[in-house]
């Protein structure tokens, strides 16, 4: 058996939609231009006059040219003109960031400048930090559901220990939903990629409910048969040509609430499930074989970045062995996702001076992707099943000031809470190991682990105008998280540890 030479292996590339022709229809139902959004053009009465951009870097609304942090900024109107709807089409409009999927419980990487975590498992925090909605989310299995309906995008860019605090050494990406506008608003969209064989219709419903309320509602349905041809092999029937197929169905609801002119209460629901016929991990193709190509099973690999793949059945045998425990596939694998993001956000003039809000988040994801790591067209002898659920909350408080003098500050607590429950049933063909000529399988492992982390943090800044043109600014944040890992991985037992840090920050600009 020839194995894979570190040059040989490559993941299929993502589908870059310039590439491929791609058919979309828009239906307007009613439609006003919303008066409620954070990064629309003020007083661009003509093509020639530049938009001002309005950004949260220091969390207060500033203009993108004052704010003294390098922000790479996407506007509702741009987002909207070139239907970015996914991570991946966030990175084409962002200079320095890649990202990529994951084929475990993690979701994904990203990488902003060169700065990354450079690992894919779910346990471990991305450099680069994620804020939807103001709520920082602490898995990039967001990256599969948050991208639908976007109101702005805002990076980053820098250590953002201050405002941010946590999981923010590598920058962090912002991204703002879509809010009711004053009047009401319809509309239905739909679109067809050719090379996936992939289609999607999308429904929204926006405007007034009362005079002190309003609402917003997007559904969206997708399906897709993949961007990979599938070679002939033993079971090529289970794929039909194409593959991964797979279907998603993601909804969002908005509720914003002015009981009175000093209060606002957002409230945002979201829901996305994914249902796919094979797990992330077995999608791996040749594209370069300097030492000549290896047999895939009865068949060489072509070695060739032609988006094709040599994948062989999972044996019925391994199914019913994970089905034991708990696991449900068919003879391709699985991916199963479901997610359900939620956020409260309040914000409340107390005076003509002073503001406090707060920020309630709540994040929950599941994720099983069981799959043979066996590449081409051989048997499969081992299976594993990684099973994933993450669940989190946050809480952050706010006070900030408008004062008329030169002296204004913005102070806040932050506290987070959660838990990562990974389950990794194993099952293995031990016919060989023990002398039989048919296969045998059984369950040779079963890895489990609970991780559960605490974090709290305070900071203040305090801006100093000191001329017209020119402000100084300081400030500082005193941040502590606790992580507790109690299971089977490696060794059985517990392990706590805590870390605490002070991040002090100056700015003249």
């Amino acid at each position: 058996m020839n194995l894979p030479q570190p040059n040989q292996l490559c993941r299929q590339p993502r589908s870059v939609h310039t590439s491929f022709v791609t058919a979309s229809l828009a239906i307007v139902l009613l439609s006003a231009t919303s008066t409620m959004l954070p990064a629309q053009s003020v007083g661009a009465e003509s093509a020639n006059v530049i938009e001002e951009i309005i950004v949260t870097a220091r969390k207060r609304e500033e203009s993108l040219q004052e704010t003294p942090v390098v922000v790479s900024a996407l506007s509702s109107k741009t987002i909207s003109d070139f239907s970015i709807d996914s991570m991946e089409d966030i990175a084409d409009f962002t200079p320095g960031l890649l990202t990529v999927t994951s084929g475990v419980g993690s979701g994904g990487m990203l990488t902003l400048r060169g700065i990354g975590s450079g690992t894919p498992s779910a346990a471990i925090d991305q450099a680069v930090s994620v804020v939807v909605d103001d709520m920082q989310v602490a898995s990039m299995q967001i990256r599969n559901s948050a991208m639908i309906d976007m109101q702005s995008v805002q990076t980053y860019k820098g250590p953002q220990a201050l405002f941010f605090g946590k999981n923010s050494p590598g920058d962090v990406l912002s991204i703002r939903t879509a809010d009711p506008g004053e009047e009401f608003e319809g509309q239905m969209k739909t679109g067809y990629e050719i090379e996936a064989d992939e289609w999607f219709v999308q429904g929204m419903v926006s405007g007034p409910i009362s005079d002190n309320a309003a609402g917003r509602l997007v559904v969206r349905y997708t399906e897709s048969d993949g961007l990979l041809d599938v070679e002939s092999g033993p079971f090529p029937e289970s794929f039909g040509g194409r593959a991964p197929a797979a279907e998603s169905t993601f909804a969002r609801g908005t509720l914003i609430l002015t009981p009175s002119d000093d209060l606002t209460i957002r409230a945002k629901l979201s829901y996305n499930e994914i249902d796919g016929d094979v797990g992330g991990g077995v999608w791996v193709q040749r594209v370069y074989c300097p030492f000549g190509a290896p047999l895939g099973g009865s068949l060489p690999f072509n070695c060739k970045a032609n988006g094709t793949v040599q994948i062989a059945d999972l044996p019925q045998e391994a199914i019913d062995v994970l089905a034991a425990a708990g696991i449900d596939m068919g003879p391709t694998g699985a991916h199963d996702n479901e997610q359900w993001l939620a956020t409260v956000a309040l914000d409340y003039a107390i005076n003509d001076d002073l503001t406090f809000s707060s920020v309630s988040g709540f994040y929950d994801v599941y994720d099983l992707q069981p799959y043979s790591p066996v590449f081409g067209l051989f048997p499969a002898f081992i299976l594993p099943a990684p099973e994933t659920d993450h669940t989190q909350f946050t809480q952050e408080f706010r006070l900030a000031s408008s004062f008329d003098g030169a002296v204004n500050f913005v102070s806040g607590l932050f506290y987070e809470q959660k838990d990562l429950e990974t389950y990794l049933p194993i099952a293995a063909d031990i016919g060989p190991a023990i002398g039989l000529p048919v296969p045998f399988w059984l369950q040779v492992a079963n890895t489990e682990y609970d991780q559960e982390s605490t974090a709290f943090s305070a900071f203040v800044d305090i801006t100093w105008e000191i001329t017209e043109n020119l402000e100084l600014s300081g400030g500082a944040r005193y941040s502590w998280e606790e992580k507790e890992f109690a299971g089977v991985a490696g060794f059985i037992g517990e392990e706590k540890n805590d870390w605490d840090d002070v991040s002090p920050q100056l700015t003249l600009s």
